[in-house]
């Protein structure tokens, strides 16, 4: 006769995935950065760009400043799509991120921004109109600088 097997701790995954309860609280910021930044044309996943709302509200300190040089270097990019996004989760950051990250944002990104706000590129299909989404979203963002930054960002 056997021993009887240990009944699963379900308390210690959840159902779905088997992934610990306390796993959602290690996000990795980065990653979900890189997959709301895609170089495609579909839009950022929504439930993506949530959990990084989300996550955005707890950065601090020098996490905060990390994804601020990680969005800065992000603007650089070459591909519109990269740029816009990036863009975009600025705009959602300074709306929803921790004070930290809203600084950081202002301190590290804003020369990036203003970069944007000047972009040019001629896509064989579109024309310019990719690249106005970039300058019109990169003015958005610019003049919600001006106002949260006044003396650090101008125009």
């Amino acid at each position: 006769m056997s021993a009887p097997e240990p009944e699963p701790d379900v308390a210690a995954t959840t159902a779905e995935e088997g992934v610990p309860p306390d796993a959602a609280e290690d996000i990795d910021a980065f990653e979900l950065l890189d997959e709301c930044t895609q170089d495609t044309t579909s839009h950022a996943p929504k439930d993506k760009v949530e959990m990084l709302a989300e996550a955005a509200m707890g950065f601090e300190g020098g996490e905060a400043i990390q994804v601020a040089l990680w969005i800065s270097k992000r603007l650089g990019a070459d591909e519109v799509p990269v740029r816009l996004k990036t863009l975009q989760l600025v705009s959602l950051f300074l709306d929803v991120g921790s004070e930290d990250l809203t600084e950081a944002i202002g301190e590290h990104a804003t020369d990036a921004v203003a970069e944007c706000t000047k972009f040019a590129f001629d896509d064989p299909k579109y024309g310019d109109r990719p690249a106005a989404m970039i300058r019109q979203t990169a003015t958005k963002v610019s003049q919600r600088f001006s106002v949260l930054f006044p003396v650090r960002f101008t125009l």
